[in-house]
């Protein structure tokens, strides 16, 4: 089995998960559902396809967080959105339509520079999320 296909079954399990525990995301706040309901994570290291696992699913209504501007450059050609950590966590940031998915690449590298909830908070707070994918 590819890391790929791995990666989309942890994805399509989360999908399903959701929908039956879809009377949950009333009753709570989006952060919460989001951490319980809403976040795919698989961390195979480097060099697992990550970013190539990303490159190769995300699309125009995604959000792909990147740790630093070199990385985001990898992305150049992807539909989805493209931010820094930093960007992300600047007053400054603004999104203008839903996100979909959010990807973060890579989660360990990211989440040194900002904790898991504060980048949910940010993202949650200026868009609704239907998945956290969290990789590498």
């Amino acid at each position: 089995m590819s890391y790929h296909a791995a990666v989309d079954i942890l994805v399509d399990l989360l999908e399903e998960r959701q929908a039956y525990y879809s009377g949950f995301r009333r009753k709570v706040s989006d952060l919460h559902y989001m951490l319980d309901f809403g976040t795919v994570s698989c961390n195979l290291g480097r060099g697992s396809g990550n970013t190539s696992y990303v490159l190769s699913r995300a699309t125009s209504k995604d959000l792909v967080v990147v740790a630093t501007m070199d990385s985001k450059r990898m992305y150049k050609n992807s539909e989805a959105k493209v931010l820094t950590v930093d960007e992300i966590n600047s007053p400054s940031f603004r999104l203008t339509s839903k996100i979909n998915n959010v990807y973060v690449d890579p989660c360990s590298v990211i989440f040194k520079h900002i904790d898991k909830e504060d980048l949910y908070r940010c993202i949650l707070s200026q868009s609704t999320v239907d998945m956290f994918i969290l990789l590498g």
